[in-house]
């Protein structure tokens, strides 16, 4: 069995810290296991804040970089913006579903006769009879 390092808590919250939410970063920086790390988030709350935290971190760097080629003018980085952010202004794409008060009825299923004999079955199709 191979010879285990304990991380202590420290340790753990000072890898979780800067890696923007990247779990695999601050993994990889301890040097554990996925199990070890995810065992480490649920021993200590501390853990999991600092976690949290830092995903916001990364969405606020993602935003900002956003934001920062909406400054500059790239188009496709407007529209991107428009569509998540501007919808209360009628922006980006609109689904509507329209309810009616209309009955919609269920569908009839027709099974046919399998054991009667095909040129029976014929006949019975000519006449619209059977």
């Amino acid at each position: 069995m191979a010879n285990k390092m304990r991380r202590t808590k420290a340790e753990v919250l000072e890898a979780c810290k800067g890696c923007l939410g990247i779990l695999e970063d601050a993994r990889k920086q301890l040097g554990v296991s996925r199990r070890t790390f995810y065992n480490y988030r649920q021993r200590w709350p501390e853990v999991q804040q600092v976690i949290e935290d830092e995903q916001e971190r990364g969405l606020d760097f993602a935003e900002s970089k956003l934001l920062h080629l909406v400054k500059g003018g790239d188009f496709r980085a407007i529209a991107f913006y428009l569509e998540r952010k501007g919808r209360h202004r009628g922006w980006g794409a609109q689904q509507q579903l329209q309810l009616t008060g209309a009955t919609v009825q269920p569908p009839v299923i027709c099974f046919e006769d399998t054991a009667a004999a095909p040129a029976d079955a014929a006949e019975g199709s000519e006449d619209g009879q059977q």
